[in-house]
This record gives structure tokens, sequence and C-alpha cells, in this order.
């Protein structure tokens, strides 16, 4: 599990650890039982898969933040592209399925909620990125890609946008939600949970892996506000453009997720049942 410090690698290995036995690595955050990794560079990549000799190789690792990817689009390809290829490559040698994760933001937002083999068209530097390791990677055999939306759960950064709202409006603090932006939001550990399937069913390709349905960002947040208990009177509707944003987002988004629905085991959770389920967890229902 490369990645197994951040959000989704997390319950990615919390996940797959209850299924079999997990090997998580971390670059620059470290946690608990997980192992120091570079995924971009080869000779680290070479010794770790041929110490473990895994099953599977599950890719969160990444340079996930678009703002970043737009002020850096060197540094972070480096990251995305070069070193998630470089783990695919590395897992079709050895004959072991790959899993890599991409995003909503491969498409321009003019026409979704989108399936699967609608055609790419990303606005911004990250969604290219993902677009050119969607490529490579679903051409492969055994690689599975899984295109998510809107990811949010509990984590130590803070980073996901429900967190950020709860932080924010239980500070009683105004925030901007963009009011043109649909996405389909996805609750981590439920995430996790149907990716174990498609990994343990031998699925490959690109599967819409998100929750159950689109929302538009400010519904959600509404939304969120009202199961953790706050003032969703300070969130303020906001026009995308006039939030001083580097990098363009797609407007009408959002993702299609029958396919994953008919295979796999996991129910894919509403939005707003996932943040029922995250409420009831707590911030300590993790593995720490």
């Amino acid at each position: 599990m490369v990645g197994a410090s951040g959000l989704v690698g997390r319950a990615c290995l919390e996940a797959f650890a209850r299924r079999a036995e997990v090997v998580g690595t971390y670059h620059g955050r470290p946690g608990p039982g997980l192992v120091p990794f570079d995924m971009t560079d080869p000779t680290e990549v070479a010794a770790l898969l041929d110490r473990v000799t895994p099953r599977a190789v599950i890719c969160a690792g990444a340079a996930p933040h678009v703002e970043g990817c737009e002020s850096d689009p060197v540094g972070t390809r480096r990251v995305n592209v070069d070193g998630t290829l470089r783990l695919a490559h590395a897992a079709r040698e050895r004959r072991v399925p790959f899993v890599a994760f991409s995003s909503e933001y491969v498409f321009d937002g003019t026409a979704g909620p989108y399936a699967e083999d609608a055609v790419r068209h990303p606005l911004n530097e990250y969604g290219r990125q993902k677009a050119d390791v969607e490529v490579a990677v679903s051409a492969m055999p055994r690689a599975l890609v899984v295109r998510t939306s809107g990811v949010f759960g509990w984590s130590d950064d803070g980073k996901n946008f429900v967190l950020q709202l709860m932080a924010r409006l239980a500070d009683g603090e105004r925030m901007r939600v963009p009011v043109d932006q649909d996405i389909t939001p996805a609750y981590a550990p439920n995430l996790a949970d149907v990716v174990a399937d498609l990994v343990d069913a031998g699925v490959s390709g690109i599967v819409h892996v998100a929750g159950a349905r689109p929302l538009n960002r400010v519904e959600f947040a509404r939304t969120a506000a009202r199961v953790f208990d706050l003032d969703a009177a300070l969130i303020e509707p906001t026009p995308t453009d006039a939030l001083g944003l580097k990098a363009a987002r797609p407007r009408k988004a959002g993702l299609l997720t029958g396919k994953a629905a008919s295979l796999a085991r996991t129910k894919l959770l509403d939005p707003e049942e996932g943040l029922w389920t995250m409420r009831a967890a707590g911030p300590n229902g993790r593995m720490e």
C-alpha cells in the first residue's frame, strides 16, 4: 500500500488489512508501522517489491493538491505520473495486479455526471497528469484505475473539504463554497472497501468508485453542517471564478458509479449516509 499515510491510502490500508497481510509505505508523513519509501526512486521501487513480493500493488501515493500541481507542474508530475508509472511497470514485470487512483478532473465538467468511457478533456495540470496515468495504466494487463471524487473522512492533516468546513464553522468563521461545481462525494472507508472488493474480483480497466449520487458542493456543505450540528448559515455560496484559484475547475462534473455497484459486494454510500457514518465512527474510529 503505497501512500498509506494519506486519507485514501490509510483507508485502503485498513480495508485490505482485514483481508490479508499488508505492508504500508509513507513519504514525508510517518505513520505507525509504515515503511519509508520514495516512489520516484527506481532502486527503492525494485527493492521494495522484491522484498515484499506482493500479491497486489495499490498506489495511493501522490501530490494531490490541484493548486500545487498548477504552480509546480514539473515537480508534481515527477510524483503523480513518473512515480505512479514506475510502480505500475514494476508490478507488471512481476505479474501482480496494480491499482492507481484518478479523478473526475480528467473531465472538463460540461456534461457530467460522467461514465467510465467518457472522453477525457482536463482543464488543469492535475487533471492532465491523471489523464496521462489513466491512458498508460488502463492499457496494462491486471491493472485497475479507480476514478473518484470529493473524498472525505477523518484524517490527521485535516485537509479534506469536510474537515476544513467543520473547522471553520466550529470557530464561527464563514466559508466560501463553490456554488457552480458538482461532485460525487466519497467517504474514504467506503471507497476503500469497494476497491478491495474490485481487487479481490480481479477487475481491471477503469471503474468509478465514489458516492452513490452527485451533489452540488454547496448542497454537500450544507448537508455536512447539518450532520455535524454546525451553522450552515456560515456557508457562503460563491462562483468559482470569484475564488481566485490558479487552476480551472470542472463545473458540471460528478461520476456515474453503476459499474462499481454491479461489481462490488460493498454498497456505495450516498454522500449523506457517508457523513452520518463518519460522525458515528468519530475521529478515533480508524487506525492510529
